[in-house]
């Protein structure tokens, strides 16, 4: 049997690709220590909530809109050159 990484079509592509996004410090490193001694991780518990989401967003978008956090910019001012 080949592995996965053979059947992609381009170098560098994976099957799963990633899913960024950064959390203030304070909120992850709560959610860690939450997470921490419960048998699972942060990509079983990121996993599982997404699965549940999408079979029931309506639900999950009521529960989570008080904890929805402010968006921030999506990117620093640029700097005006030196003159």
């Amino acid at each position: 049997m080949a592995s996965h990484c053979a059947t992609l079509s381009t170098v560098g592509e994976h099957r799963h690709p990633n899913l960024n996004f950064r959390p203030p410090a304070e909120i992850r490193d709560a959610a860690k220590a939450a997470v921490a001694g419960s048998g699972w991780t942060m990509n079983d518990l990121l996993t599982a909530f997404l699965v549940a989401f999408a079979a029931d967003p309506a639900q999950y978008l009521r529960l989570l809109a008080p904890h929805r956090q402010p968006v921030a910019p999506a990117h620093r001012p640029r700097r005006k050159p030196a003159e």
